[in-house]
């Protein structure tokens, strides 16, 4: 199945898409704020595919779930709703510069540094990255701008990635290693403020895996940071978060050597232009990693491994999403879908974005070339048994599943940043 496309004209350096906003930093320093649900609703669109248009662009947590996986148990109407997905491939769809300003919430310059390592977003804030600091603004729908003008800086070290969790900012900061900064919730809980070098080996990205985190090298091995829970004697929290050590992707990946990654339950290295995937587990009894958990190896046969081409150059980065894999080179994104055949996605990027933990656009891949964003949707892996799929994350394990208000942090975007040159 085909991903749908969704193209906007521009020169942009960034984009990221929260609670129904799409925020769109330009090469010019300016941000555009666009009604993202109210495009949505309102492009032209048959009934009959309304839903899942609405599905691919708007809410992709509603085709998930223990229910509805039921439901696509039967095989007629599972086909029905494929059926409607790949018509809506069928077209690719271009946002006009009418249509734009009609869903225009504002316009502004960016009250961040220019460029940007890196941006996240978590309870109604933004988080960015840059050489010289990690900065913080509202953005509460509230303001008068879409992005609050007044910004604090958090900290005066540079840093190349960002990933919230816990009440926590990682912070990949290149050659001094991997940071974690609590945000203010953590701070009134703990009293903590600074941040706390967590790991000194190199760390040029990093995500959460469950309470651990897996930091990204270019110039060494990648690494485990992983934590332990432990009961917590205060009444605030049940449990606290203890760092035991780094563990090599050596060690995770039997001694094998390559560019790795890691988020939630998969960590991922490229050797060789073969994927190893592992299925991380922190909390199971068996633990394949000393006493935190269970790592178990997949065993990659012949049709589970993907050759990369000498054209496409070698592996910038990677990263896991919900609906599959996806690894950077040099000229071509290559996606390799939960279920389907791999995609490669030619030129190379100004920028890539993924939003594993934002419960209405996980199934999405925002691509930046010169001249426009791409929105892509994927959105095969709503028929995917999500225990057995090798490619990509378990949906239980980013918030799909969850039902009622999404807890603070939900709403959130984790990317992957190209580092500046």
């Amino acid at each position: 199945m085909l991903p749908l496309r969704l193209i906007i004209p521009g020169r942009f350096w960034d984009s990221l898409i929260h609670a129904g906003r799409l925020y769109l930093f330009g090469l010019d320093g300016k941000v555009l704020t666009l009604d993202w649900d109210r495009l949505i609703e309102s492009w032209p669109m048959d009934d009959c595919v309304r839903i899942a248009f609405d599905c691919a662009f708007r809410q992709s947590n509603l085709l998930y779930g223990p229910n509805i996986a039921r439901v696509f148990s039967d095989p007629e109407i599972r086909d029905v709703m494929r059926g409607k997905f790949e018509r809506l491939a069928q077209t690719v769809y271009e946002l006009s510069e009418a249509r734009l300003r009609e869903c225009l919430v504002g316009e502004q310059s960016s009250p961040f540094p220019f460029p940007h390592t890196d941006a996240a977003i978590y309870g109604n804030n933004f988080y960015v990255t840059a050489r010289d600091g990690v900065y913080q603004a509202s953005c509460e729908k509230t303001n008068g701008n879409p992005i609050s003008s007044h910004v604090e800086r958090k900290w005066d070290g540079g840093a190349y990635s960002v990933a919230i969790s816990y009440n926590r900012l990682a912070l990949a900061a290149g050659d001094e290693g991997l940071f974690e900064l609590p945000i203010e919730g953590e701070i009134q809980r703990s009293g903590a403020r600074g941040p706390r070098q967590i790991v000194s080996q190199n760390c040029t990205d990093c995500r959460w895996a469950f309470y651990s985190i897996y930091c990204s090298s270019h110039i060494g091995m990648g690494y485990l940071a992983s934590f332990r829970k432990e009961a917590s004697a205060g009444r605030d929290a049940p449990y606290e978060r203890k760092f035991d050590h780094p563990i090599s992707s050596r060690e995770i990946f039997h001694d094998s050597f390559g560019y790795s990654w890691g988020n939630q339950d998969k960590l991922c290295q490229l050797d060789d232009h073969c994927i190893h995937i592992v299925r991380y587990r922190p909390w199971a009894e068996e633990a394949a990693i000393e006493n935190l958990g269970t790592v178990e190896i997949e065993t990659l046969s012949d049709e589970k491994t993907i050759d990369f081409d000498p054209w496409k150059g070698g592996v910038v980065s990677g990263a896991t999403a919900l609906f599959g894999t996806v690894v950077e080179c040099q000229n071509a994104i290559v996606v390799i879908p939960s279920e389907g055949p791999v995609l490669t996605l030619k030129g190379e990027p100004t920028n890539w974005r993924i939003f594993t933990r934002s419960i209405q656009y996980e199934n999405q891949l925002h691509v930046i070339y010169p001249e426009r964003i791409e929105i892509l949707s994927f959105n095969q892996d709503y028929f995917v048994n999500q225990e057995r799929k090798l490619h990509g994350l378990n949906a239980k394990y980013v918030g799909v599943y969850s039902e009622g208000p999404a807890r603070s942090g939900k709403h959130r975007s984790i990317s992957r940043r190209r580092l500046l040159e």
